[in-house]
């Protein structure tokens, strides 16, 4: 009995448990369904609403009574989201046609005509300075002043850049010093060796000497004087041949040498003049400052780049010209340029022609100068001259 009652009350909770996953079926399927359609009755088999298999779709479709019979409940309800979707309309799933080009686009760029009516082929022109540098320090030191910034102009010997003179300033006095006295010790020393007035007087000694001992020779040998006074008198001699001749090796050396002192603080004084100098950064010619490397109050060493300068008073176009012109164009002749960013025309004068021809585009490089007297026009402008123009 009490097994009877187990197996009726286990066979009521599972029909309640069935019941509540039908009613959470049922609420799955109405929130995917889409408004406007009809809500699908849980009941009906779920193969029915699954997407049809590539076997399916090449067959006629069949009456709702030929479906086939509903699968256990425990599939997954993604199917039935994919099934019970609006279908795509006609518009939708009809390919959207490709759009023709314009008239605009499809017709090709025309080339520029000549008078004569022949098409002809700009060449394209750009500007470049004629000179160009980028000035380094000379020295090591601390940046003090930059008179000309990014962009500005400048004349020729104009001060770009000055560092901290303090420490060359110092060493310039002492080499001029010790050039001062080497000029003074040098001049003496010169001096003495031209006029060798100390030889000239050790030379003196030595013939006194010479001709007194020859005297007291000739009395020794008439019994005239005694051999006493004859060694005595040898001794002179040797005394003054021996003055003579430190005489003459002393006056030499010591000019040598002052002459190898006054070089070398001539050298010295040079480098310390340089060294000066180098605390100025000045404008080689006359321009604008293309970069500024440095700032005010930075330490920099010898050899680093300090400042970028052009000289935009003369420009350079260059451009590559047809081979056909190899035999027209040469330096001196004039060209025509039409400046783009100015709209107006310059005339260049051919300074430069390629000796070699480039197989491959069938070109040469070209370069022509053009005055800027106004600074109208800038390094890196773009413009075009005309082939006719080359014919000259």
């Amino acid at each position: 009995m009490r097994m009877t009652r187990i197996l009726i009350g286990g066979l009521a909770l599972t029909a309640l448990l069935l019941g509540q996953a039908a009613l959470a079926q049922n609420q799955i399927q109405q929130s995917v369904t889409p408004p406007g359609q009809a809500t699908p009755s849980p009941a009906l088999p779920r193969q029915a609403v699954q997407p049809p298999s590539a076997a399916a779709q090449a067959q006629p479709q069949t009456s709702p009574a030929q479906a086939s019979p509903a699968p256990s409940p425990a599939q997954s309800p993604a199917p039935v989201r994919q099934a019970i979707q609006a279908p795509a309309s006609p518009a939708q799933a009809a390919p959207t046609p490709a759009a023709s080009p314009s008239p605009a686009q499809a017709q090709p760029v025309s080339q520029p005509v000549s008078q004569s009516g022949a098409r002809t082929t700009q060449i394209s022109v750009v500007f470049a300075p004629r000179n160009q540098a980028v000035l380094s320090a000379e020295v090591t030191g601390v940046v003090k002043e930059v008179s000309r910034e990014f962009g500005q102009t400048f004349e020729p010997g104009t001060p770009l850049i000055r560092l901290d003179p303090t420490v060359y300033k110092a060493n310039y006095a002492q080499a001029a010093a010790a050039l001062e006295a080497a000029r003074t010790a040098s001049a003496a020393a010169e001096t003495l060796y031209k006029d060798k007035t100390v030889l000239k007087k050790a030379q003196a000694v030595l013939s006194a000497a010479k001709a007194d001992y020859e005297a007291k020779e000739k009395l020794y040998s008439g019994h005239s004087t005694s051999l006493r006074e004859l060694e005595a008198s040898r001794r002179e001699l040797n005394v003054a041949e021996a003055n003579r001749e430190i005489s003459q090796l002393t006056s030499l050396p010591e000019y040598e040498e002052a002459r190898k002192n006054l070089a070398q603080a001539q050298a010295r004084f040079k480098i310390a003049e340089k060294e000066m100098e180098g605390c100025q950064i000045l404008a080689p010619y006359k321009g604008r400052v293309e970069k500024l490397l440095v700032n005010v109050n930075e330490l920099v060493e010898r050899g680093r780049p300090l400042i970028q300068v052009i000289d935009d008073e003369v420009l350079r176009a260059k451009f590559l010209a047809p081979s056909v012109a190899v035999q027209t164009v040469r330096p001196g002749m004039n060209v025509v340029i039409e400046v783009n960013e100015l709209g107006k025309r310059v005339t260049g004068r051919v300074s430069h022609v390629s000796a070699v021809l480039d197989p491959a585009s069938g070109t040469f490089e070209v370069y022509a100068e053009v005055d800027n007297p106004t600074g109208s026009l800038r390094s890196g402008m773009t413009g075009q001259v005309d082939p006719a123009s080359l014919k000259n």
